[in-house]
């Protein structure tokens, strides 16, 4: 009787291969069957530990280097960020051709995801939930790559812009939140990746109460109630935002995720008291310095704003300038 073939299993081929259930050739940098599709080849991720896991940029999560093989804008997009990362660091190997991809690769990134959002559903709701978050990164991210001198204006309203895409988030993560449910899907990120469960810090506390004592000004200015009543939702959102416990890399996402537009339209306008509550926001900024996506943000924007400040308003915004030691 004839010897059956031993089978060798495949240890080192590559996601695409395990996902079709196909013995991988192994072949680098790309196998024969990635090859024949004109598909890119991955390899599995290397096991990540929980220091490392809530990089922004790539996840190594399983996941998430299959969602970036499936879906083109996932992809397009930590590749952007990618190439960021590199010029806002001064990288050696940064080019021309880094910037070029960057600044032109984007609007392909959000053609290829304008097209696939359009038809949310089951097999794609996680990856389009996923991929605002990552554009909210880039944003934060481009102006720093831009660098140069400012004007106040220029700040102020790349600022906004940032907040706009980052509201975007909230609502394409309520969008596909039934198909989430409905599958029972993991998040993304895990709670001990979010929350902080750390004691409150005596700084903290005191940017709550620094925050608190903004609505004393709202109530004192001359705007009409309609002005104060946006302003005066807009802090307690803010407030709202700062009793999320989130770890300070995720903080300068909360508060734009749930805070109102009308709130972004008197920004502006460049009304005083919400140039007031920005101004705190920038501490938030501050305290994320160490993210190459959110570097010296904080000091720019609340450079900016006391710059735009009216002088007898300047004692207001006393705290974030102290706060980000800006004389």
């Amino acid at each position: 009787m004839a010897t059956r073939r031993r089978h060798t299993k495949s240890r080192l081929g590559c996601l695409r291969c395990r996902d079709k259930h196909l013995k991988c050739d192994e072949v680098r940098p790309t196998c024969g069957a990635c090859a024949k599709y004109n598909q890119p080849c991955i390899l599995k991720p290397a096991k990540t530990t929980r220091s490392n896991i809530m990089a922004f940029v790539v996840t190594g999560r399983t996941r998430g280097v299959r969602e970036a093989m499936r879906y083109p804008f996932i992809l397009h997009m930590v590749l952007i960020l990618s190439a960021l990362h590199l010029g806002i660091t001064k990288s050696p190997s940064f080019s021309e051709s880094h910037y070029t991809f960057i600044v032109s690769g984007c609007s392909d990134a959000m053609a290829s995801f304008r097209r696939e959002a359009e038809y949310v559903g089951d097999a794609n709701c996680h990856a389009v939930g996923k991929f605002p978050f990552l554009l909210s990164i880039y944003a934060f991210g481009l102006p720093l790559l831009q660098g140069g001198d400012k004007s106040e204006d220029v700040v102020l309203d790349d600022m906004i812009h940032i907040m706009l895409l980052i509201k975007g988030n909230g609502t394409m993560h309520e969008t596909t939140k039934p198909w989430r449910k409905a599958r029972n899907l993991k998040p993304w990120l895990e709670d001990s990746d979010i929350f902080d469960d750390s004691e409150l810090l005596s700084e903290e506390n005191d940017l709550d109460f620094a925050v608190a004592e903004l609505q004393h000004w709202i109530d004192l200015s001359d705007d009409s109630p309609v002005v104060r009543g946006i302003n005066t939702r807009a802090l307690q959102s803010f407030q709202d935002s700062l009793g999320f416990r989130l770890k300070r890399h995720l903080r300068p996402l909360a508060w734009p995720n749930i805070v109102h537009t009308d709130y972004m339209d008197l920004l502006r306008e460049r009304n005083t008291a919400s140039l007031a509550i920005l101004a705190h926001y920038a501490v938030i900024l501050g305290q994320c310095n160490s993210r190459w996506w959110c570097l010296n943000w904080g000091v720019q924007l609340a450079s900016a704003i006391a710059r735009l400040m009216p002088e007898r308003y300047v004692a207001v915004i006393l705290y974030p300038l102290q706060k980000l030691h800006i004389r």
